[in-house]
Order: structure tokens, then sequence, then C-alpha cells
């Protein structure tokens, strides 16, 4: 007999589940709603905006755009310890930050500190020691992922070590 209650309990649960999702009113309800748990976190995961980066030396004229920070491999030992995973969603946080700032047309981007943030970021993390002479320009944007670049915010030019 408790076989057959605890079955029935079990398919209710899965039933309710399974049922689509909207706003529940009155407090006690929304109480009672945190004794079950959702397996649905996020609705719809959408990409954030990609860090890209074009440099030039003095003189010469930018080159193609390239992936500011590339993914690090991913290895077992992440699994326990991950300084450099946490360091990159820090930087991922920061350039959707950015992205989000940019969408608040009311003001200057480049008098944000988050736009001086990524300029810092860029010349740290993402230039080769080639391109870190003085001298040296570059430029980034803020790549949303699709083929039309005419969503994508492009920074103005900068030189090297002027931030």
């Amino acid at each position: 007999m408790g076989i057959w209650i605890a079955a029935g309990l079990l398919i209710a649960c899965l039933v309710l589940a399974r049922l689509p999702r909207r706003d529940v009113q009155g407090r006690g309800l929304a109480l009672l709603r945190t004794l079950f748990p959702s397996w649905r976190f996020f609705e719809g995961i959408e990409a954030g905006p990609s860090l890209q980066v074009a440099t030039a030396a003095v003189g010469e004229p930018f080159g193609a755009w390239r992936d500011a920070q590339p993914a690090s491999p991913r290895t077992a030992a992440a699994l326990l310890v991950n300084a450099r995973g946490n360091l990159e969603l820090a930087y991922q946080s920061l350039v959707d930050q950015l992205a989000s700032e940019l969408d608040d047309a009311a003001q200057d981007p480049t008098a944000s500190i988050t736009y001086a943030l990524v300029q810092r970021l860029i010349e740290v993390e993402c230039l080769s020691v080639a391109e870190c002479a003085p001298g040296q320009r570059y430029r980034f944007r803020l790549h949303a992922g699709v083929a039309n670049e005419d969503g994508d915010f492009v920074s103005a030019e900068h030189v090297v070590g002027a931030t």
C-alpha cells in the first residue's frame, strides 16, 4: 500500500514539474514553491558579447579582428582548482557590464570606469609582448556573434600605455 502512495506522489511531482512555468500569486504559494526543486535554472541561455581586438604598428593599418580572450584548455585539475577559469569568468562579466552600459546611450561610454577597465584588460592580458611596444595602437569591439556586424560596438583607436 505504501509503495503505491509513494509512486503516486512521484508521478504527481513529475507531472507538476513538466507544466509550463508561470508567476505565483501570493506569498504563501511562493514559499510553498521553494520546497520543490526546479531543474530549469535558466529559461534560455544566450551567449554574451565576445571581446575582439585589432592591433597596428605605427603608421600601419589595423590587422584583422581576433578574439581577445581565447578560452583556455580544460584540464582535470580544473575540477578542483580553476583559478584561470574564474578569472576568465570575471573578464567576461566585465565585458557584459560594458555591453549593458552601452545599451544606455545617455552617457559617453569612454567616460565609464568599465570602459577603462576593459582597456586595461586588453593591454595587460590580451596583447602579445610585441604588441605592447611603445606607439602600438589597438582598438576593440564587442562582437555579438552574429554575421551582421551592424550591432557591434567598435572603440576608438587607443595607444598602448596611454590609459
